[in-house]
C-alpha cells in the first residue's frame, strides 16, 4: 500500500521532469537552427558582395563576376582589352548598321512569338473530312517507272515501244550496247504524284516529257489513296496552321489601320509589267 501510494506522488514529479527535459531539447534545437539560418544568411549575404565587386578593371572598365565568360577572367580580360581597341579604331561603327539590324529583326521575331501565342484556332472532324474529300487526290502515292534519254528523237522511239506493252526494263536492255545504255531506267514507290505522273491512270504511258536537260517517258504501275484515318492527323495540323495564319494576318491588318499606314509608291505586285 505504501509503495502504490510512493509511487501515485511521485508520477507528477516524473511527468514534470520528463517534460522539463523535453522542453530544454527544444529550446536547444531551436537556437541550434536559428543559428544555422544566420549563418546561412551570413554566407547568402557574402555572396552576393563579392558579385557587386569587380574581379577586374580593364581601363577604367569594370568587370564583374556575372561578366565573365565561361568563368574564365583571363578570356574575359583579353576580349575587353580587343574590344576596347576596336572601338578606338572605330570598327564597332562598321558593324554598327549590322548590329542595329540584327536587333531590329530579334524585336520583330519577339514581337510576332507573342501575338501567336494568343491565337489557338479550333478545327473541328466536319472541317478534316471535308478537306480529306476534296483534296484526298493530293496525297495519293503512286509508284513510277521512268525511262530516261538525253535524245528527243530515242525518247520518243522509247515510248513507242512503251506503248506497245513492251516492258520497261526489256526496253532498257534493248538499248544496252557494250559502251553501255543510251536508256536510263529508275523506278520510285511511295511518291505523292508529281508533276508528271498525277494526271496519268494506272498503267498509262506519259507523253514525252523535258526535264532538268533529260527527256523523259514515265508509266503508272500503283496508285493508292491513304485512308482518312491515316491522314486525319496531318490534315488538323495543316488546317489549324491555316486558320492561326490567317488569324495573325487578320490582327496585323488591324495594327495598321492603328497606326495611319500610308503607302506611297505602287506595291510591286501591282506595277505595270515591262514592255
Amino acid at each position: 500500500m505504501r509503495k502504490l501510494l510512493l509511487a501515485i506522488i511521485l508520477s507528477p514529479l516524473l511527468i514534470m521532469a520528463c517534460s522539463k527535459e523535453k522542453e530544454e531539447v527544444d529550446t536547444y534545437e531551436n537556437v541550434k537552427n536559428q543559428r544555422l539560418l544566420k549563418m546561412a544568411e551570413h554566407e547568402k549575404a557574402k555572396a552576393q558582395a563579392s558579385k557587386k565587386k569587380p574581379v577586374a578593371i580593364v581601363n577604367g572598365t569594370k568587370i564583374f563576376e556575372d561578366d565573365l565568360e565561361n568563368g574564365n577572367i583571363d578570356l574575359t580580360v583579353k576580349n575587353e582589352v580587343l574590344y576596347q581597341v576596336a572601338v578606338e579604331q572605330g570598327i564597332d561603327k562598321i558593324v554598327e548598321p549590322d548590329v542595329t539590324k540584327y536587333q531590329r529583326n530579334l524585336v520583330l521575331k519577339l514581337i510576332k512569338d507573342q501575338l501567336r501565342k494568343g491565337i489557338a484556332p479550333k478545327v473541328t472532324d466536319e472541317e478534316i473530312a471535308e478537306y480529306y474529300k476534296n483534296h484526298k487526290h493530293e496525297y495519293t502515292l503512286v509508284e513510277v517507272e521512268e525511262l530516261t534519254s538525253g535524245n528527243k528523237e530515242l525518247a520518243e522511239e522509247v515510248r513507242k515501244e512503251a506503248l506497245k506493252g513492251t516492258d520497261f526494263k526489256s526496253i532498257v536492255q534493248l538499248h544496252t550496247t557494250e559502251e553501255g545504255s543510251k536508256v536510263g531506267f529508275q523506278q520510285t514507290s511511295n511518291v505523292v504524284v508529281g508533276v508528271f505522273s498525277e494526271a496519268l491512270d494506272l498503267g498509262q504511258v506519259s507523253q514525252v516529257i523535258e526535264s532538268k536537260g533529260q527527256f523523259v517517258v514515265q508509266k503508272v504501275i500503283n496508285k493508292s489513296e491513304p485512308g482518312f484515318d491515316d491522314l486525319k492527323d496531318t490534315i488538323a495540323i495543316y488546317l489549324t496552321k491555316e486558320k492561326a495564319d490567317k488569324e495573325y494576318a487578320s490582327i496585323i491588318e488591324g495594327l495598321k489601320k492603328d497606326r495611319n499606314v500610308e503607302i506611297l509608291v505602287k506595291a510591286e505586285s501591282e506595277k505595270a509589267p515591262a514592255e
